[in-house]
C-alpha cells in the first residue's frame, strides 16, 4: 500500500495536472457573495489525482493493482488493493488572491504533516498552483498572538515547492495529533511581555506571571528554592 512518500509524489503530479488547467480554473467560481465556494475547485483537484495516480502507476508498476478513489471536500483518498484494508490520507486545498493566506482557526487539532496544494489566484485570471506539506507553508513567528480557539498559523505561498519540484520527502512533524504548537505559543506570550506589547493577550499572560509567581512564593520554603536554583 501507498506510504507517505508516495503521497507527496502524488501530490506534486495532481498540483502539476492542476496547472495544465487554466482555462477550468479561471472559469470556477470562487464565491457566492461573503461565501467562499471551493466545491468546483476541489471536484476539479479530485478529477486531476486521479490522473496523477495512473501517471504514477505508469512510472511505478509495482503499484499496478492499487484503485484510488478521491471525494471532495479537499482531496480525500481512499487506496484500495484487493484482499487488503481500505487505506486513507488527504490532500488539503487553500485558494487565495493574495501570497499569504491569512491567521484562522481550527475547531480540531491542526495536523501540519498533511500535504497541502495552493491556488494562488491572479489578476489576469490565471492561477498559480504550488504545493508542500503544510509546515513547510506555515508562517510562525517569534511574536505570535494566540487566540480563543485552536491555531491555523498564516500559509505563505512562496515555502512552498513548485510544481516542477519532485523528489521531495515525507518531513514529519513529532505528535501531529496532540498540542504540539502549545511550546511555540507559550514562548511567544513571554517575548512579548518582556517586550512590552499591549493586546488583551499580553495583558492577561502579565496578570498569570504574577499569580503564578505569588503562589510560587507562598508556597515554597527558602530550603526549596535553593534546590530548585540547584537543579536548573
Amino acid at each position: 500500500m501507498p506510504n507517505n512518500d508516495v503521497l507527496m509524489v502524488l501530490t506534486q503530479k495532481t498540483a502539476a495536472h492542476l496547472s495544465n488547467h487554466q482555462e477550468k480554473l479561471r472559469n470556477i467560481c470562487w464565491s457566492d457573495g461573503e461565501a467562499n465556494l471551493d466545491t468546483e475547485y476541489s471536484q476539479l483537484a479530485c478529477r486531476c489525482c486521479t490522473t496523477a495516480w495512473l501517471d504514477f502507476q505508469l512510472e511505478n508498476p509495482f503499484y499496478t493493482g492499487i484503485t484510488i478513489e478521491c471525494q471532495s471536500p479537499d482531496i480525500n483518498i481512499t487506496f484500495l488493493e484487493p484482499n487488503a484494508e481500505p487505506k486513507k490520507f488527504k490532500i488539503e486545498l487553500k485558494s487565495c488572491k493574495g501570497e499569504k493566506l491569512g491567521l484562522g482557526s481550527t475547531i480540531g487539532t491542526l495536523n501540519p504533516n498533511i500535504p497541502l496544494i495552493y491556488c494562488l489566484r491572479q489578476p489576469d485570471g490565471t492561477c498559480r498552483i504550488r504545493w508542500s506539506q503544510y509546515h513547510v507553508a506555515m508562517n510562525m513567528g517569534p511574536m505570535d498572538t494566540f487566540n480563543d480557539r485552536t491555531p491555523r498559523p498564516p500559509v505563505i505561498f512562496d515555502r512552498m515547492n513548485e510544481i516542477t519540484q519532485e523528489n521531495v520527502r515525507f518531513v514529519e512533524v513529532p505528535n501531529p495529533q496532540g498540542r504540539w504548537y502549545i511550546p511555540h505559543y507559550a514562548e511567544c506570550a513571554l517575548r512579548r511581555i518582556n517586550n512590552g506589547k499591549n493586546t488583551w493577550q499580553d495583558e492577561m499572560i502579565r496578570h498569570l506571571k504574577q499569580m503564578i509567581i505569588r503562589e510560587f512564593i507562598q508556597n515554597t520554603t527558602p530550603k526549596e528554592f535553593e534546590e530548585i536554583k540547584k537543579s536548573q
